[in-house]
C-alpha cells in the first residue's frame, strides 16, 4: 500500500475516533458505509443507526478494534 493509502485509513479512523469522544456510536461501519471523496480521503456515511450516549473506552472500543483490524492499521 501507498503511504497516502496509510494516510487515508488513518484519517478515517482518527475520525470516528473523534465522534466516539463526542458520545456517538456509528452502529453501522461497513464497506457500504465508506465512500472515496473526489480528492482521495475516505468518509464514513451513514449514522442511520448511531446511538448518541457512547461512553468509549477507547482502544477497548468494539467498533473502534473492528475497524483497525478492517483497515490494516
Amino acid at each position: 500500500l501507498h503511504t497516502s493509502d496509510f494516510v487515508c485509513r488513518l484519517r478515517l479512523y482518527n475520525a470516528l475516533s473523534e465522534v466516539h469522544a463526542a458520545g456517538v456510536l456509528h452502529g453501522d461501519v461497513f464497506p457500504r458505509n465508506v465512500v472515496r471523496r473526489p480528492r482521495g480521503a475516505l468518509c464514513l456515511v451513514d449514522f442511520g443507526r448511531a446511538t448518541l450516549d457512547h461512553l468509549c473506552p477507547g482502544r477497548r472500543c468494539q467498533e473502534l478494534s473492528d475497524l483497525r483490524e478492517a483497515l490494516a492499521l
